[in-house]
């Protein structure tokens, strides 16, 4: 029995090194640097505790390859992140979460993420930007003539306002034709008080309880597919049923205005929505609130929403033709860094509490910024692009392999 133990003791112990091993055997050569089965793994995790969507095992794969090619770039010049550096972006990163630089390592510990998978990720954006100041800032210069066609590219002699009050009715499976039909006669309304009666007993929208009474809203906030809809309709008219996903948008005209001359065309949204499924919504919009309040930046959210169950974060850019209606419609109602809270009934009668979130908007140009502001984004998009551009090259012509 001795013999047999022994054996026993003798076969785990030479186990243990060979399944550590396999932890850290190379998944991917980058030239002559390896990501690690256990790298990969630590990365997707990072990627999941901060609620990044998508397909995270191809994101988690292609950013250690690029990470990679910026610290062998940066190393060639003998860049490297200093202590200070590295203290500096770990306390930025925490304050742009609203947490200490402790919460967030308990945080991402808590989902099995070590605190060094954080330090390589943020090692490798110090250097990489270390880099492009050094490589390119001095090389970039933007003319007066680059600047004065920025300005006036999409200049805008004037900016319609709308007025409006909204009701938006649930598509509830099995319930369709009844919920059509009461669209259609609320789109015969010509009442201000019937149609907000109607909208604090049928809307769903968070204006509900203002009677579905909107402020003014810039007609070029709107997605351009409800321009039209809207622009024809007199003063108390209701437009016809507009269909979103899983609901039935309706509008009444209260006024249109022609504000000061601005420049109003946009290039780009980029918007935060956090979904958190919920059966008592009165307690989920409590905890959102609390997030709300504290969310100065998009990326904010990420670190604000660790603790809620099941809740996911989107964070996109489009064009403003590409915003699907139903985001384009809550997006319409906030500048940036504005926030909002909307409650959405699914198909099957489940019910969905949204964080809307403005990051920003991308002006074509605009008119009242300085000259300075302009050149300066100018140069940023110049340095960005060539910053794209040189990674991509790096990685066209790196010898990357997987063993």
């Amino acid at each position: 029995m001795r013999l047999v133990s022994l054996v026993f003791l003798a076969v785990m112990s030479l186990s243990q090194p060979l399944l550590a091993q396999g932890m850290f055997d190379p998944v991917i050569v980058v030239d002559d640097q390896i990501i690690t089965k256990y790298e990969l793994g630590q990365r997707q995790a990072m990627l999941n505790a901060l609620g990044v969507q998508g397909n995270l095992a191809e994101r988690a794969r292609e950013d250690l390859i690029a990470d990679r090619l910026k610290v062998a770039a940066a190393a060639k010049l003998g860049i490297v992140a200093s202590q200070e550096q590295l203290d500096q972006a770990l306390n930025d990163f925490a304050s742009r979460n609203g947490q200490s630089v402790d919460s967030v390592v308990a945080m991402l510990g808590g989902k099995g993420v070590a605190t060094e998978t954080l330090r390589d990720f943020l090692k490798a954006n110090i250097v990489w930007q270390t880099l492009m100041r050094q490589r390119y800032a001095n090389a970039i210069s933007v003319s007066d003539a680059e600047i004065d066609a920025a300005l006036s590219a999409t200049s805008e002699a004037t900016s319609l306002q709308v007025l409006v009050s909204e009701i938006v009715l649930p598509l509830i499976e099995g319930q369709e034709n009844e919920i059509r039909k009461l669209a259609a006669d609320i789109s015969r309304l010509r009442s201000y008080d019937e149609f907000s009666n109607a909208a604090r007993q049928f809307s769903v929208a968070g204006s509900r309880a203002d009677g579905g009474k909107l402020d003014w809203i810039p007609l070029s906030n709107l997605p351009p597919a409800l321009r039209p809809v809207l622009l024809p309709l007199s003063n108390g008219e209701v437009s016809e049923p507009l269909e979103l996903p899983n609901a039935i948008a309706l509008f009444q005209m209260r006024g249109l205005s022609e504000a000061a001359p601005t420049s109003t065309r946009y290039s780009s949204v980029e918007f935060a929505i956090l979904t958190q499924p919920t059966t008592d919504f009165a307690g989920t919009l409590s905890d959102l609130q609390q997030v709300s309040e504290k969310a100065l930046r998009c990326d904010d959210l990420y670190g604000l929403s660790a603790g809620l169950d099941d809740a996911t974060i989107a964070i996109q850019s489009l064009p403003p033709s590409d915003v699907p209606r139903q985001e384009s419609l809550w997006l319409a109602r906030l500048d940036s860094g504005e926030k909002l809270i909307e409650s959405v009934t699914k198909a099957d009668g489940g019910v969905e509490a949204k964080l809307v979130m403005l990051c920003s908007r991308t002006s074509v140009a605009n008119k009242d910024a300085s000259r300075d502001e302009v050149r300066v984004r100018l140069q940023n998009e110049k340095l960005n692009a060539r910053a794209t551009s040189w990674l991509a090259s790096l990685k066209a012509s790196a010898r990357i392999t997987t063993p």
